[in-house]
């Protein structure tokens, strides 16, 4: 591989660091004496949430054709079938 598949690139960071993230705060939050509010735990979990929707977002751009990425719910004989 020559060139680089930057939305990959970033679709594989991005889901990877809010994953990351949604575990290390469960893990904080699962600690008998965690000092974190509401109002906090909200805001990280939005941050993290938007994270995820732009890397997963990416993803698309990584396609052949993004228009197409309906089809892939379909099964692979409707990959198969061009617009």
């Amino acid at each position: 591989m020559n060139e680089y598949e930057l939305p990959l690139v970033f679709f594989t960071v991005l889901c990877q660091w809010g994953i990351g993230g949604i575990i290390a705060l469960t893990l904080y939050r699962l600690r008998p004496n965690s000092q974190m509010s509401v109002g906090q735990l909200k805001y990280l979990v939005l941050g993290l949430w938007l994270v995820e929707v732009v890397g997963s977002s990416l993803s698309l751009l990584h396609l052949g054709s993004p228009f197409g990425a309906y089809r892939r719910g379909a099964g692979p004989a409707a990959l198969l079938v061009k617009p």
